[in-house]
């Protein structure tokens, strides 16, 4: 499995707009994603962690998201930070 990890910086108050902006739709055209988790990390950030089958389906996953985030653009402080990572501990209890 191999993850997306985004840290946002959202204008004041503005978190639970942009939230508010994606929906099931959207994630459904991301081929072969598994799971997708939103965190809020205080202070008007968040953490988003998308998790898919491998590290070529969240590499094509990348133009996507980008106009996800773009729609919420207006909404953010700062430029959101995307990577990919190998996904090596996974448990579901």
């Amino acid at each position: 499995m191999y993850a997306s990890v985004v840290d946002i910086q959202f204008q004041p108050g503005k978190m639970e707009e942009a939230i508010g902006i994606v929906n099931r739709e959207d994630l459904g055209q991301l081929e072969g994603l598994q799971q997708f988790h939103i965190m809020d990390r205080g202070d008007d950030r968040a953490l988003v962690v998308a998790i898919y089958d491998t590290e070529q389906q969240q590499t094509a996953a990348g133009p996507i998201a980008q106009q996800l985030l773009g729609r919420m653009a207006s909404l953010m402080a700062a430029p959101p930070n995307r990577e990919g990572c190998e996904v090596i501990v996974h448990e579901a209890f």
